[in-house]
């Protein structure tokens, strides 16, 4: 609550303009619009200190007159209505009067069309009464034997065809039903409705039934494959127009069926077929052929799985194997991953050879795209083989470096006739057991280049860096070149017969190149040497044309050379040509 100070309690005045002066009144909406209503009142109005009562006196005066305009329009409207209402009144008296004639007339004159009319209906209502009872009694009820076959209590409580043929009547007296109320005009249809529920009800216990047989059915398909399959195939094309249960039956199969490619998976690992061959795991010491033989055996299984999932669902739309068979068959085989990877892991890691480990890395590759084709890239088992082949590759990285260390550190300085060392070969040898391998997998081409360059890396590389390191140890510079090319060449052939290999053989050609520059350098520099004609060959290498004569000898143009002594002449000027930019080299 405000306070207002004395001065303004004394000049009250001065506070309400003080309040007027310290409030946006052009912002302010209501304001605008009284002054608006005001202003046409004050244009008569003398503006002095009696100009406010002066307009209280107009407002009221404008308010009066409005009220006394507001009572005389109400006056005129009241009388008005009231004339209306007397006329409506009157026009009511007038039509009761004549309802009442209208209504003495009819119960006088129409007793016998009213008679007539209701035995018509009545014998109508009877007709149609038999027509819908007979009919009723004719297709809309089961035999006991159906009753019978829809509890599913015989033959082993297991499901039968006459089920099928029991629950397709079912659903036919429902669907006939339902048209017979669609299509019915007028009349009580409670008998029809009752028959409809009663064989919703039905169909109902017997999907209910169908679910809980089908558990049944999935175990037996394996000894009773012929029986079984009839009935789930059936089962299966009744369910499809039933989301839910059809998703639920699926998972059962699925879950069923693990369960028997995981013991068949165990058997084949531990025991033999009918007595033929010998379990898989007897040859764990053989670490390619047994992951290989459970790959194969998995494979096998899930081909066997994915044609039988196909003819159970052979009866059922065309799209639905399309659209339910990649999930299905991933919870099927899900059941491999756990044993198979702790398997695989436990042979892994008690093995240490490179050229194995990428040998399995091709194999998971291989059959991942196997796999995938069959139950899609994004099954757990599809998973866990690239998991693998990550695990493989990565392990086969880390011991091809280890190896080509540890061949390197035994690297010892060439005899006389430099050849190169036997860590070079072994290192080439290592480089050509990969290589095919590679030519025998069967990955896709940027797989098989990314890798390939991985491994060049991993051996040339430090190869090529330990055969520079051992060439500075030799005496003279033309120790260092010739050793060099022959590793080089050594490479090179080893190199050549890989694909993929263009680049890294670019950069051996080059390196080979320099090496050769370096030794027809140091032969000519020699040779120079040796015949003390290094002078007048710098002498002649730094003269040019313009120059005139370096010697004033007499021109021997005119006589005549033999011919053998013209090409003797040729192919030394094209081999002083050939060498004369690798030779200004070492000058």
């Amino acid at each position: 609550m405000t306070t207002v100070s004395p001065s303004y309690s004394t000049n009250p005045l001065k506070f309400k303009v003080d309040s007027i002066v310290t409030k946006k009144l052009n912002l302010d909406k209501e304001f605008l619009r009284v002054i608006g209503l005001i202003s046409p009142l004050m244009e008569d109005v003398e503006m002095d200190k009696f100009a406010e009562r002066k307009l209280s006196r107009i407002l009221e005066k404008k308010q009066v007159d409005l009220r006394n305009e507001y009572l005389a329009e109400l006056d005129k409207m009241n009388k008005t209505v009231q004339g209306v209402n007397f006329t409506v009144q009157k026009m009511n008296g007038k039509f009761c009067d004549l309802t009442y004639r209208v209504e003495k007339i009819k119960r006088t004159n129409t007793h016998l069309l009213h008679e007539t009319r209701r035995l018509q209906d009545l014998k109508k209502t009877l007709e149609y009464r038999k027509t819908a009872i007979e009919t009723f009694l004719n297709n809309y009820s089961l035999t006991s034997a159906e009753e019978e076959a829809l509890k599913c209590e015989t033959r082993d409580f297991r499901l039968t065809a006459d089920f099928f043929a029991a629950l397709q009547r079912v659903k036919d007296i429902h669907e006939s039903t339902k048209d017979f109320l669609r299509e019915g005009k007028g009349g009580n249809h409670v008998a029809a409705v009752e028959v409809m529920d009663s064989m919703q009800r039905k169909i109902k216990e017997a999907f209910s039934t169908m679910l809980e047989k089908l558990a049944r059915e999935f175990r037996l398909l394996n000894s009773d494959y012929f029986n079984s399959k009839n009935v789930i195939g059936q089962s299966f094309q009744c369910l499809q127009d039933h989301p839910i249960m059809f998703q639920i039956s699926l998972e059962e199969y699925a879950a069923i069926r693990g369960q028997n490619a995981l013991r068949q998976y165990i058997e084949a690992l531990t025991k033999t077929n009918n007595g033929k061959g010998i379990p898989i795991e007897m040859m764990s010491h053989d670490r390619m052929r047994y992951v290989g033989d459970m790959l194969a055996f998995m494979l096998g299984v899930t081909g066997t799985e994915r044609d039988l999932l196909e003819n159970l669902l052979s009866q059922c739309d065309s799209e639905v194997f399309a659209a339910n068979s990649a999930p299905v068959l991933n919870n099927v085989t899900r059941a491999f991953c756990g044993p198979f990877k702790v398997r695989v892991e436990q042979a892994l890691g008690t093995d240490s050879d490179s050229i194995l480990m990428f040998r399995l890395a091709n194999l998971f590759s291989f059959y991942s795209e196997k796999f995938c084709f069959v139950i899609g890239e994004n099954s757990e088992l599809a998973k866990t083989l690239r998991d693998l082949h990550a695990t493989s590759m990565a392990m086969f990285y880390a011991g091809l470096n280890s190896t080509v260390q540890k061949l390197l550190l035994k690297t010892s300085l060439p005899d006389y006739d430099l050849l190169p060392v036997p860590a070079v070969f072994q290192c080439l040898m290592l480089l050509k057991d990969v290589m095919e391998t590679i030519n025998g997998c069967m990955g896709t081409f940027n797989e098989t280049k990314e890798d390939l360059k991985k491994i060049f890396e991993l051996i040339l590389d430090p190869l090529t860096r330990q055969v520079q390191v051992t060439a500075t140890q030799l005496h003279s510079p033309l120790d260092v070149a010739v050793y060099t090319l022959n590793c080089l060449s050594a490479m090179k052939l080893t190199v050549a017969a890989c694909e993929y290999s263009e680049k890294r053989l670019e950069i051996i050609d080059a390196m080979i190149d320099g090496n050769e520059d370096l030794l027809v350098s140091e032969e000519v520099s020699e040779i120079l040497k040796q015949t003390k004609l290094v002078s007048i060959y710098q002498k002649v290498a730094a003269h040019r044309n313009e120059q005139g004569p370096l010697f004033p000898l007499l021109v021997w143009t005119n006589r005549r050379y033999p011919d053998s002594l013209i090409s003797q002449k040729s192919t030394a000027s094209v081999s002083e040509n050939r060498f004369e930019r690798k030779v200004s080299k070492s000058f």
